[in-house]
């Protein structure tokens, strides 16, 4: 068995039992200030530094990772306010990405996804406190929050429904700051907040949406090499489940994410083949992605 099938394999079975945790994340922090007005910018460079260990040095399973198993993911944060010394509000773009077997890239397992509403404060050279199933303060819910987030959705893609016990933890996350009036998580905030991200994703409605995930990667992608047809195939269920989540839930946040992020390989992957296919997965894209059509035009050879 060769260096990459074993690494690969890991990863399908989540974890390698080492006896001892590791953590899970290779998150890249990135914090733009541009546009706020301050004497000292090195508060911003600490706070990279402080949210990228938070995310990076902390076991957030029980799983073991070794360092080339672990999620590689981007946080990207925009801050645009610092309306007093250590309270700043921005938005925030997170994303992250899996291995595709017998492939030289990789594909978004957590799709990019902009948050407006993180307000937070920050105090240099404070550590980061963060206590399960309690909230300690705003910054260290949300950067668990993604944390869980990030896990799950990559686990999904794995096993199906195989993230679902971290995606609870968000969940709870979530629970653990109604009250503290703090934006994006409640349910009034909007179709786009982190409150209906959750909760779409763990609603029994959209059950086959998650379960897709692991038909599109692991069905899908990761033997597309070797079995195009069948990838092609498979992926094609996934697409026809999508079509009648999306009469369901109308331009839901998750389909939008979703296509945000897959919309090219779609039509890379459909670029070729059986006709029947490349047609039927043309007109469903169209139809439940209307903005990206001109991208789909690539299945028919346009």
């Amino acid at each position: 068995m060769n260096t990459l099938r074993k690494i690969f394999l890991a990863l399908v079975f989540g974890a390698v039992a080492l006896g001892a945790r590791a953590q899970e994340l290779d998150c890249r922090v990135v914090i733009n200030a541009d546009n706020v007005e301050a004497t000292d910018k090195r508060v911003f460079q600490e706070m990279e530094r402080a949210f990228a260990e938070f995310l990076n040095n902390r076991p957030w399973t029980d799983m073991t990772y070794q360092r080339h198993e672990r999620i590689k993911c981007n946080l990207i944060l925009n801050v645009e306010d610092m309306p007093s010394i250590g309270n700043f509000s921005g938005t925030a773009t997170v994303q992250a990405a899996r291995p595709v077997f017998d492939a030289s890239y990789e594909t978004m397992s957590f799709y990019v996804f902009a948050d407006k509403e993180w307000v937070f404060e920050y105090t240099e050279s404070q550590p980061l406190e963060y206590a399960e199933n309690t909230y300690v303060n705003n910054l260290t819910s949300l950067l668990s929050y993604y944390a869980y987030l990030i896990i799950g959705t990559h686990q999904d893609t794995f096993s199906p429904l195989g993230g679902t016990k971290y995606l609870d933890r968000a969940r709870d996350i979530l629970n653990a700051t109604q009250g503290q009036q703090r934006p994006g998580w409640e349910s009034f905030s909007g179709p786009n907040s982190r409150y209906w991200l959750v909760e779409d994703l763990l609603n029994t409605r959209m059950e086959n949406f998650r379960k897709g995930m692991y038909d599109y990667h692991r069905k899908g992608l990761d033997i597309y090499a070797e079995k195009p047809e069948e990838a092609m195939k498979n992926v094609m269920g996934f697409l026809r489940n999508l079509k009648e989540l999306n009469s369901l839930r109308p331009n839901s946040l998750l389909l939008r994410s979703f296509f945000q992020a897959k919309a090219d390989e779609l039509a890379n992957m459909f670029s070729k083949g059986n006709m029947t296919l490349r047609k039927e997965a043309y007109e469903i894209l169209t139809q439940v992605n209307p903005t990206e059509s001109d991208k789909y035009e690539k299945i028919l050879g346009k």
